[in-house]
């Protein structure tokens, strides 16, 4: 699987886990309280209120809120303070119920506390998110490229391209084998040349001697012909004609070697000279 297919995976599994721990926490309701606490405040406001004391310097002094039955808004009130999350308990007098007493404290800090969940949640989702993609980043620079270079290197070896260098990193975890993959590659280039050279000397060897081998050739030919001229006996002018014919055939055999190996090698070396006229009369008599 590509690194940029695995970045895409990560990052849209960060991206709805993070969501949906975010929808959680943001779906939550307070639901524990400090019942000790609540009560002694409770307890507190109640034997204020039985003392004479006033609503206002009591929900001052305890943070709560004092509702009155009495109150023309009372019922909306004590509906807002549910829906708020507040606690609610009851202001009575023996069976009459004269009100609602309301502690709200608790469930602000508990939505604050919410909001920075939920903050931090973001926060971590983000870090997460970079991290991981941090990560893939140096997986791909230093595990996945390395192998891509081996892979690139591998074809051209294939194709024969032998002069093409592969780059050797320092602080790559694969230099030595990256190096390695060099030595190789030189050493079968040099294999490659030295196998050239010796084709090229064998068969620089074959086209001289078939040049060479013409001249006896060409003297067995050139001596059939005199043979035939001066000969009259009839028996020996067949077996001189058989001689001649396959000395035809050998030196056909040589052409066509000579000039095979010639086209093979697509070259043809030349070095003239000057030489004396005289040397052409030692080969007449040859």
């Amino acid at each position: 699987m590509k690194i940029r297919y695995l970045s895409i995976i990560f990052t849209v599994m960060i991206v709805l886990l993070t969501a949906m721990i975010y929808w959680v926490v943001d779906q939550s309701d307070y639901q524990a309280a400090d019942l000790p606490t609540i009560n002694k405040a409770y307890t507190q406001v109640i034997k204020k209120l039985e003392a004479g004391a006033s609503i206002g310097s009591l929900e001052n002094e305890s943070h709560c809120k004092i509702l009155l039955t009495s109150e023309d808004d009372y019922a909306t009130r004590m509906y807002e303070a549910l829906g708020d999350g507040d606690i609610l308990l009851d202001y009575t007098n023996g069976n009459t119920l004269l009100g609602k007493i309301i502690f709200n404290e608790i469930a602000g800090k508990y939505d604050s506390l919410k909001k920075e969940m939920e903050r931090m949640i973001c926060y971590l989702g983000i870090l997460m998110l970079v991290a991981i993609n941090v990560v893939l980043l140096l997986i791909y620079q230093y595990y996945i490229k390395p192998f891509q270079k081996l892979k690139s290197f591998a074809a051209d070896i294939a194709k024969g391209n032998l002069d093409h260098r592969l780059e050797i990193t320092k602080d790559s975890y694969f230099g030595a084998f990256t190096e390695s993959f060099d030595i190789m590659r030189e050493e079968l280039r040099k294999a490659r040349e030295a196998e050239y050279r010796a084709n090229t000397s064998k068969k620089e060897l074959v086209a001289s001697l078939s040049h060479d081998m013409k001249t006896p050739i060409s003297t067995i030919k050139v001596t059939c012909e005199v043979l035939m001229m001066k000969e009259t006996d009839q028996g020996r002018k067949e077996k001189i004609d058989i001689i001649a014919q396959k000395a035809n055939m050998i030196d056909t055999l040589i052409d066509n070697m000579f000039h095979a190996t010639l086209e093979e090698l697509q070259i043809l070396k030349v070095e003239p000279k000057e030489e004396l006229s005289d040397i052409i009369e030692p080969m007449f008599k040859e």
